[in-house]
């Protein structure tokens, strides 16, 4: 919609438009933009976004968020403009965007990697729509956005709290309404501090207007929110909900008259309640304290792979390793302390922190530019904030005060996490809030993000379909139906041909057969696996595909995909137990023990690793040797 169109609706007399303060255009609480149903669907379908999961499917909570998310990126393509994205934000987007697609053309694995691995898919599938979501936020929150709008926003927000709260709170005592026997199952999130961030942002969107206005709905949508945040037991939403609350604090002039008001001390009462909650639930406590022995762990391995992707980055200054490119990157790059302790077969797809994500993915350009779109977001959210106050229009202060607090608390949890669809479409429609100008005369961008989003929409609703192949192919290779299996993962591929990683999830599926010496399941891996290595270069694949060719009887083959494994990563010990079995049947015993006595340094492949070596003693006659190795792989 056009600036004239939507002043045709002003008021009679006098002079039309928007009321200025300091010669910059402020918000009107009831402005001009008309209410639409399209307005509602997206700014309902956004938070929906984060709770949305495909029952029964393999890997049920990626792509139906960001089919949902798809859906209100169209939906707002549709709807009357309240507002746009300010130049300065589109400008910086528009050149993030622009590297990172040189990045990822100049990568290892140019077609995958422009597309997105599995299983967050950050390429053409999902960066389109975070980017959407920020349009979509300034859109429909932007300076002429109606009180009636913004109240939606919180209801549709309070509701889809409640709900994950509900969850969080069955899960904390101990009950899976999901299934699953993991200690953090992660609600409806399928990651416990996915769901502390999501908890993060509806805490900083509810918190000023549920207690100012004491609607039960948005109290309620609150409690579900700290709930959820609580019961995640993740440090980083702890310490961005603190972060946040404490934005909501301050953006409430806490030196004014009004201190004493509800507004004011909820954000103090809403962060009691974290620090008590905290300390009461016996998992969060110990993460929180550091007495819990894997809390200490990942405090490490974070330390490790912090030094490694930088590391990485210091090899590839300009463009990084392009997105989706660290995965097979980091292995050349682990530290000696990590290759020592972390399972070799578990995939680091993320570096667990936005800024080291940015250098790794775009190198030091996209670094500095996700720096600077994080300083405009904040330097425009101020302003806007200023004008709205001047305008004495309380729905949209309290909208971009919860905005605010929403993005700077999600920074600050991503400083230990990774941006994943069930939390990145939310914060990006509320910084789109923040960084909204008035709306201009261009008529073009709506159309083009409606035909892109559009086909997300259908690409993702049939890619969402394929995840009950994928489960089904997943069962019949468990009891050993191979053929059935492989029908299933084939039409999994059809229903999906864009996702270049199907033929890894089918290699992966059929290696467990392959580990029990199972000849079709070897052959069946194999097969899956020269497919993935063939598209994205997988190093996981191409562990596969050599343990494969050796059980289905080509030990020489086998040797060389092995070899050429281990020259991409160094320090995996997994590839030495495969490459010790290749040269124990090629007759190479002397080899076969070096590769198996440097396996025996990680301690989860050590037990195995003494267990093959005790074998090899035995039939060498190395009696003393046996009996050592024999200890030592029972942990004695």
């Amino acid at each position: 919609m056009s600036r004239t169109a939507g002043l045709r609706d002003g008021p009679r007399g006098g002079r039309s438009g928007s009321p200025r303060v300091a010669g910059r255009p402020v918000a009107t609480t009831e402005g001009p933009t008309p209410w639409s149903g399209w307005s509602r669907i997206a700014l309902a379908a956004v938070p929906a976004s984060a709770v949305v999961l495909a029952p029964g499917g393999l890997f049920r909570f990626v792509l139906p968020k960001l089919a949902v998310l798809a859906v209100a990126v169209l939906a707002a393509a549709l709807a009357p403009a309240a507002g746009r994205l300010h130049r300065w934000a589109a400008w910086l987007v528009g050149v993030g965007a622009a590297w990172l697609a040189v990045a990822a053309l100049t990568g290892a694995a140019p077609l995958a990697q422009v597309l997105g691995r599995w299983p967050r898919y950050e390429g053409l599938v999902a960066v389109p729509l975070y980017v959407g979501a920020l349009w979509a936020g300034a859109r429909l929150l932007g300076p002429q956005v109606t009180g009636s709008s913004v109240r939606w926003l919180w209801a549709a927000s309070a509701l889809v709290a409640a709900l994950l709260g509900t969850v969080s709170a069955l899960e904390a005592a101990g009950l899976r309404p999901l299934g699953g026997d993991v200690s953090r199952p992660g609600a409806l999130l399928g990651n416990a501090s996915d769901q502390g961030v999501v908890g993060v942002l509806l805490v900083a969107l509810l918190c000023v207007p549920a207690v100012r206005r004491r609607s039960p709905l948005l109290l309620l949508g609150l409690a579900g929110a700290l709930v959820t945040v609580v019961s995640s037991a993740s440090r980083g939403a702890v310490l961005g909900v603190l972060t946040a609350l404490l934005v909501c604090f301050v953006a409430q002039r806490p030196g004014s008259a009004s201190w004493r008001s509800a507004a004011v001390i909820g954000p103090v009462a809403a962060a009691a309640v974290v620090v008590v909650g905290t300390l009461a639930l016996p998992l969060s406590r110990a993460r929180a304290l550091g007495t819990s022995g894997l809390a200490t762990e990942t405090v490490t391995g974070r330390s490790d792979l912090w030094r490694s992707a930088v590391d990485l980055a210091a090899d590839h200054p300009l463009l990084g390793a392009g997105p989706s490119g660290l995965v097979d990157a980091l292995p050349a790059h682990r530290t000696q302390s990590w290759a020592t302790t972390a399972d070799p077969v578990s995939v680091v797809d993320s570096t667990h922190s936005w800024p080291v994500q940015a250098l790794v993915a775009g190198g030091l350009p996209l670094l500095v530019s996700a720096l600077a779109l994080a300083a405009v977001v904040v330097v425009l959210g101020i302003r806007r904030l200023r004008a709205a106050r001047a305008a004495s229009t309380p729905e949209q202060s309290d909208l971009v005060i919860g905005a605010l607090a929403a993005v700077v608390g999600y920074g600050v949890a991503l400083s230990t996490h990774f941006t994943s669809a069930g939390t990145a479409g939310l914060a990006a429609l509320l910084a789109g809030t923040l960084v909204a100008a008035a709306p201009s005369h261009r008529r073009f961008v709506a159309p083009a993000v409606a035909v892109v989003s559009g086909a997300l929409t259908v690409a993702l609703v049939v890619g969402t379909a394929a995840e009950y192949p994928l489960a089904s192919a997943v069962r019949h290779a468990s009891v050993g139906d191979v053929d059935a299996a492989d029908d299933q993962f084939a039409l999994a591929q059809r229903l999906r041909p864009w996702d270049l990683d199907i033929p890894l999830v089918a290699a992966t599926t059929f290696f467990a057969g392959t580990q029990a010496g199972d000849v079709p399941s070897a052959e069946a891996a194999a097969r899956w696996a020269r497919r993935s290595v063939d598209a994205t270069g997988s190093l996981e694949a191409q562990r596969v595909l050599g343990a494969g060719q050796l059980v289905a009887g080509q030990p020489t083959v086998a040797l060389e995909t092995l070899d050429d494994a281990l020259r991409r990563a160094p320090l995996d010990a997994s590839i030495q137990v495969w490459r010790g079995l290749a040269l124990a049947q090629l007759g190479d015993e002397r080899n076969a023990e070096q590769a198996w006595l440097a396996a025996t340094t990680n301690k989860p492949t050590a037990a195995q690793a003494w267990a093959l070596l005790a074998r090899l003693y035995e039939s060498q006659g190395r009696v003393e040797d046996h009996a050592r190795a024999l200890d030592l792989s029972a942990g004695r």
